[in-house]
């Protein structure tokens, strides 16, 4: 955005002027803040790598210093997972929590760990990152440093959720939402909401409140061109209400979402893509699901949380020709990778109608036996799904 733009500005004609190091690295901070999700991530990497830099070389580093180049660290790694550099990004973010190992607790220690429980948590495997959460949460906690804590709450909510405990990450991302509102913390809010709605939708709640919620967030985020937050708000909504059959207001909210995707990063523009493709599909339109889903292919791989749908993708178009061959490529991805259990519940739930529909028992059985294992809890939609497997 344009924040971001003189921020940049601001930064390089101050190194320019031989003004002091700590003075152009704390730009350097407030731009990697602003550009978050907004900016393309090389842009933002090669100027924080600069500013890490410039502040190694101090002679005399004070804790001060120490803390900022945690900071810097912590942005650094995030900006690298979202060029899907998963372990270019870890390498920097454990090098900055080694730099502060023997110190006590700290902001900075707190951000590194949340960072990296955070490429954990989306580029997988979910187990890993929970800890470090537990630890940037913790060590947050014991400084009191508030930001962190919502944030890592939040983080924390999304690996509940992952791992099917939905009713517990819903109640936890609600408490952040709550804080991020109390604290003015916009950046919060929008991540917030948007993880809620997904949570909401997983769990088959009643659809008008969280339709309401994320109608009344994207006007907001539309207003202030927060272009990250608006693009996922806007998938997400094209999703519900292809699940809801409004149809017409589905493709309307995929096409904003694919539009604005790419000017956030490539994996947005993938994600959105196979969202408006499953749009496409639920419309009866084959031809351009396939075309929406062909391009996805070639921008960048995948969350671990898109696996499922790109599984689905391919099993619908493959149906019509060929539903057994459809039925069992699902029923074995399904046992053997889809490692998130709000996945696996989705998933599930279609491999059991396909092999319902082909009337293949040993299919079936699977199918309703990984529903069985899936998200726990929910609402009355998850409940009625599960209903009808069983």
């Amino acid at each position: 955005g344009q924040a971001g733009r003189w921020l940049r500005l601001a930064f390089d004609v101050g190194r320019e002027l031989g003004r002091p190091t700590r003075e152009t690295t704390a730009v350097a901070e407030e731009y990697a803040r602003v550009t978050s999700y907004v900016s393309p991530p090389g842009e933002i990497s090669s100027l924080v790598e600069v500013a890490i830099a410039d502040l190694a070389a101090l002679d005399e580093p004070s804790d001060e210093d120490r803390q900022a180049l945690a900071r810097l660290r912590a942005a650094l790694g995030l900006a690298r997972h979202f060029a899907r550099d998963i372990e270019g990004a870890r390498q920097s973010l454990r090098a900055g929590i080694a730099e502060l190992e023997d110190g006590p607790p700290s902001a900075g220690r707190s951000r590194l760990y949340r960072a990296l429980g955070w490429t954990y948590v989306f580029g997988g495997p979910l187990d890993e990152g929970i800890p470090l959460l537990e630890l940037a949460r913790s060590e947050a906690a014991a400084i009191g440093d508030a930001e962190t804590l919502r944030w890592a709450m939040l983080d924390l909510a999304t690996s509940l959720a992952f791992q099917g405990h939905l009713d517990e990450g819903t109640a936890l991302a609600e408490k952040s939402l709550r804080l991020a509102r109390d604290a003015g913390d916009l950046p919060l809010v929008h991540r917030s909401v948007i993880n809620l709605i997904e949570f909401r939708m997983a769990r088959g709640d009643e659809p008008d409140a969280a339709v309401a919620l994320a109608q009344e967030e994207l006007d907001r985020l539309r207003r202030a061109n927060v272009v990250h937050g608006a693009t996922v708000l806007a998938g997400n909504l094209g999703n519900c209400m292809a699940e809801l059959g409004r149809l017409d207001e589905a493709i309307a909210y995929a096409d904003e979402a694919v539009a604005t995707a790419s000017a956030v990063n490539p994996t947005f523009l993938r994600n959105m893509l196979i969202t408006r493709s499953f749009v496409h599909r639920v419309r009866g339109d084959a031809a351009a699901a396939a075309d929406d889903a062909e391009a996805s292919r070639i921008v960048a791989d995948p969350e671990p949380q898109m696996d499922g749908w790109h599984l689905m993708w391919r099993a619908w178009a493959e149906w019509p020709d060929d539903p057994r061959a459809a039925t069992d490529h699902v029923v074995t991805t399904l046992r053997q990778s889809i490692p998130l259990r709000w996945i696996r519940t989705w998933v599930a739930h279609w491999a059991a109608r396909m092999a319902f529909r082909i009337a293949d028992d040993e299919w079936l059985e699977e199918a309703v036996a990984a529903m069985r294992s899936g998200a726990r809890g929910g609402g009355p939609g998850l409940k009625a799904k599960r209903d009808w497997v069983e």
